[in-house]
Formats: C-alpha cells, structure tokens, sequence
C-alpha cells in the first residue's frame, strides 16, 4: 500500500508515527494531536516543505502509527522512542535531553527537587513530566504551600536559625526546630499524595480559596489561584503509561476473516517504550491466537515482566504457559485481566491500537488482492490465456560447475508466493546438461500429481495442477519441460512458457518467435518476480548442499572437530576452494596443523 493510501486510513486520534524507509529501518518518530492531519501535512508540495523534511520523505517508504489516550502520553512515547531507535532525522531536528521527574528524596527531613537522573538512591521519583514550564509552576506552588526545605545536606548540618525562607513562608525551617519530624512528615505525605494523583482534594481547598478571593474582589490573587490550579489539573493529566515503576507487557489481539493480529505494549519503569505487532494468518480463535501470540513473543524475548495484562484468560493454556516461562526465564508472570483503573485504560489503548492495526491489514490485503487480480488479467491478455492463471509454478536449475545440481519449484496463488508449498529436486542424472535437468524436475513433480490421483492423499505442493507453468530459459528449457510433460500426457492441460533473461523473451510452445512485453508492463513484472523467486530458491538450496557435501569430506579429516570445521567452512565454503587452496593457505586457519592441512589435501585428491 502507498504511503498516501496509509495516510486515507489514519484515525483522527492522538498518536505517534514512525517513518520507515526500504530496509525497515526507522528514520524519523513524531508525536501528534490528530495523527491523520498531522501525517497528511508531510505531504504538501515539495517546495512548503522544510529541505530536510525533503530529504526524509524521499526516503520514506512506509509508516507505522501507536495511537494513545492523550497528547501528554504521545509526546513521552515520542520520545522513548526516539531514545530507543535514535532515528537520524530526529537527532538533526530534536534536542535528546531527558524529560525531568520530581524526587522526594530519602532524607530525615525529605525534599522535593527537580531532576533528569533517576538513580537507585532511596529517593521516590515521580514523571517524567513532558511540559517542563507547568512542572516548573507546579513545583513552585507544591513549595508554596507545604514549605518544604530546599538547603543542600551541608547547609541543612550546619543551620540553628531559621533562614530567610522560614521569614518569608516558603520553608517550615525543620533545621531550626521551627517544626516537628513528625509534622514535616505529615507534610511530605501530602506531596507524594497529591504527586500519586490523590491530590483533588488539594485542588478543591484552592478553588474554594479562589471563589472567596472573588467574592471578596481580590481580583489579583483570584487570578493567581486560578493559574495554579490550572498548573496542577496540566501536571495531573492522567499520565497512565508512566505511573509508578511498573515492569508489564499489555497484550491485546483481534482477528478478522482469516487475519489475527497481535499487539504487545512494552512497559518498563512506568514508561511504554512502544509496540511489537505479529501476524497470523489462518482461521482461529481469540484464545488459539492469544496462546500463539504469547509463544511467539517470549520465544525470542530475553525477559519476562512481573505481569502480563490480557483482554481475557478465555482459552488460555495457563499451565503450559507457566511451566514454559519456569522452563525458559526461571520464573512466571503474573496473568491479569483488569476492569477498571489505570490497567484497565491501558488495555482499553491496547485494543484500539490493535483493532485499527487489523483494520489496516484487511485493508491492504483487500487492495493488495484487488491489484493482483489486474495484473493476472493483464497476463491473461498479453499470452492469450484461456483463464486468469490463479496458480502458477515456477522452475530453475542451479549447479556449480557440473556438480550439485538442484532444481526449484516456486507457486504462486492470486499473484502472490505461497512458500509452504516450494520444492526442491536434487536432480539424479546428466547433472551438467541443464536441458536434462528439466525434463527430470518437471517429469517428477507432475509424476507425483499422478501417483496422488491414483493413491490419494494430500500434498498442497503437487495435488493440484497449475494454470501457467514458467521456465526459467529460452526455447531448450520450455522443449525440455514439454517432453516432460508428453511422458505423463498432460501436455495441453495448462499453458507452460519459457523466460529468458537478457531480453526478457518469452517462449511459447510452437511459436517460431519469442514474445517481447513492454518493461512497464504488469504482467511481464510478474513473470519476473516467479522466475527471479525460483532462482534464488534454487540457489538457496544449491548453497546448503555445497556445504553440506563439504562438511560432509571434512568429517573424515582426524584432527578437525566441529569448531575447526566451522572456521574451514567460512574461510573456503567448496570443495572447489579448498582444492584450489595451498597448505599454507589451509594452515593459516587457526587450529588446523601442517599434518592436518596435508591429510586433507590428500583426502580431496582422492575425491
């Protein structure tokens, strides 16, 4: 899907965005009140936009969105992950600084102080609080009214009178006796009270303060109240990512027609430091789903929080779940499943995150097969098919030198590749005569069609014949694969075609000359995504039987073991190499001796 497709589909909520360019990699994170009108923007006219925001959107090529409850908790995302991914066109454009906290230090007598460390020093943190200026403005009134010390350790020792804070009511002087431990205490309580969202009734003292200023025309400190308490109501803005120093991962899923779609909130410290999304595909249950989504995430975790939120324990395979995380992280989380409170509005962003990924997904796939069936009928048109080729198979041979020869078979259901279904052929005979390796690969695929037909049985890679059949090559390949298919008598059933790389010539049987599609063409992109995919399988597995066969001669050498195996493997990775190679070359390995290298050079002249 286009960038400005994606774009059609945001939801007008606040949010953030993270820019990807081809590889994956995530180059630019922001944060928006309505993510819909803040993402269209970058797509104004080059010449409105910024020169690095130019540059940026150049390389963008997809962008994925976490939707949040407020503009507050967007902007903490924001910037964990920018800490997270260091993308690089946030470091041009944003200062890395730390949002600060407020700390109620573990003193006898505790202060309150500002601050953008979070240590382990027996202090009470509280944040991180993204609107530096109303932190600033809430501290100075938390100071006003509860008159909380703020002298250093050193000045404190040293003080027997009241300083002039004690003179103008903005300290209780603890250092001069002024006022018990105990009531100081009391003080420091109401602080981390109203610090810990238990501060309404702070905020309604000072409201019925102001409305007697009012009545009493004190204009002025009316005013003034009013912007304190408007202070206080910005900083307590529920902030339900980042209170406490909760360690939790919040799991939600959704599924749809044949969809699922999991979603993971990663919490740590009280700060959501963003989203893990998999996605399945096969009919299943919300439970089913859940249990896999679990598997699949902490299989490749290297931790387990202290507690797992889920929408539901419905279906939960609890006990092997337990004893797979004891099994795996020596300890088991805790499973919840909240109603209401602060989890539970963190479950309740879990889901609409992950109803609107699936939403997305749906989307794509719809249009995503919407163009594929455009460019199966463009196929259909330029070879003159009798049919939309709904399955097509392609083949390649790859060999090294002669020797190791494989072939591949790819599918290709609706325009896309179905890679549960690929095959492999390690071809027998004539393995230096590419001509020959076809005729066997495609002769031994559709034998096996026969043999199911007659025996029965399921194979999804053979029980069904295809609609176009695609070989990689010219006229001697396609000859090849005709024959092939005289021998079973099939020939007739589908359409098999023949493309060649340099011109991108297809072949057809009985046409004297080859067919040349434009390079704009749907259909021939197609032809080259099977026919590119089918060789690079072939490859793929041409390389693993090399190795194999090398690692195979290695093993009857006295004196390599596995690690020495592995360092000849990487160092020379053929037989061919390592015949070419001199004893001093092998030798150069570390671990492997003058006798050792000699023995194997007498070991591959045997070969």
């Amino acid at each position: 899907m286009a960038l400005w497709e994606k774009v059609k589909n945001l939801p007008e909520s606040p949010g953030v965005y993270l820019y990807k360019d081809e590889t994956g990699e995530v180059i630019y994170v922001g944060k928006a009140k309505n993510l819909k009108n803040r993402v269209r923007s970058y797509f104004q006219p080059r010449e409105k936009l910024l020169p690095k925001t130019r540059v940026m959107m150049e390389k963008a090529r997809d962008i994925e969105v976490i939707i949040t409850s407020s503009e507050v908790e967007a902007l903490i995302l924001e910037q964990n992950l920018i800490k997270r991914y260091r993308p690089r066109y946030n470091i041009l454009l944003k200062d890395d600084k730390s949002y600060p906290y407020l700390k109620i230090t573990g003193e006898e007598f505790p202060r309150l102080l500002i601050t953008r460390k979070v240590i382990n020093d027996g202090g009470s943190y509280f944040g991180p609080y993204p609107d530096a200026g109303a932190l600033n403005e809430t501290y100075r009134l938390l100071r006003s009214i509860f008159k909380f010390r703020t002298c250093t350790p050193a000045i404190f020792a040293q003080k027997k009178r009241p300083c002039l804070n004690f003179h103008i009511k903005k300290c209780s002087a603890p250092c001069a006796g002024e006022i018990s431990r105990e009531e100081y205490f009391k003080e420091i309580e109401m602080v981390r009270d109203f610090l810990e969202g238990r501060g309404e009734n702070l905020i309604k003292k000072l409201k019925k303060e102001m409305a007697i200023a009012s009545d009493n025309l004190e204009f002025e400190r009316a005013a003034k109240l009013r912007d304190q308490i408007l202070a206080l109501e910005k900083i307590l803005a529920k902030q339900k990512i980042s209170r406490g120093e909760r360690n939790a991962d919040v799991v939600a899923v959704a599924t749809g027609g044949d969809l699922g779609v999991g979603l993971i909130f990663v919490i740590r410290q009280g700060n959501l430091l963003g989203q893990k999304v998999y996605t399945f595909t096969g009919e299943m249950e919300t439970g089913e789903l859940l249990n896999q989504v679990l598997v699949t995430h902490y299989g490749e975790a290297k931790e387990v929080p202290v507690e797992i939120i889920l929408t539901t324990r419905e279906n939960l395979d609890e006990e092997f779940l337990n004893s797979w995380f004891e099994l795996k992280f020596g300890k088991k989380p805790r499973f919840t499943v909240p109603k209401r409170g602060e989890k539970f509005e963190l479950l309740k962003m879990a889901l609409e995150n992950v109803n609107f990924t699936l939403d997305e997904k749906i989307k794509l796939k719809e249009k995503k097969q919407l163009l594929n069936q455009k460019v199966l009928m463009d196929l259909k048109e330029a070879l003159n098919l009798p049919a939309v080729p709904r399955r097509i198979e392609g083949y390649d041979i790859s060999h090294l030198a002669g020797t190791g020869t494989v072939a591949s078979m790819v599918v290709f259901i609706d325009g896309e590749p179905v890679k549960g279904k690929y095959r492999r052929f390690a071809i027998r005979r004539a393995a230096n005569d590419d001509y020959t390796a076809m005729f066997e690969a495609v002769l031994r695929r559709f034998k096996k069609y026969l043999a199911l037909q007659v025996e029965g049985g399921a194979d999804g890679s053979f029980e069904e014949l295809p609609d176009l059949v695609l070989i990689d090559g010219g006229k001697g390949q396609l000859n090849a694969a005709m024959d092939a298919l005289k021998e079973t008598n099939l020939l007739g059933k589908f359409t098999v075609i023949a493309l060649a790389k340099e011109q991108e010539e297809i072949f057809l049987p009985g046409k004297k000359d080859s067919l040349l599609l434009t390079q704009d063409r749907e259909g021939l992109k197609l032809l080259q995504r099977v026919r590119d995919e089918a060789h690079r399988f072939a490859k793929g597995y041409q390389e693993k039987k090399r190795v194999k066969t090398l690692a195979s001669l290695l093993e009857q050498v006295e004196g390599i073991g596995p690690k020495r195996r592995k360092q000849l493997l990487n160092k020379f990775g053929s037989i061919k190499n390592l015949r070419e190679a001199t004893v001093e070359e092998i030798i150069a390995v570390p671990g492997i001796t003058r006798e050792i290298a000699e023995r194997l050079k007498e070991l591959l002249e045997m070969e």
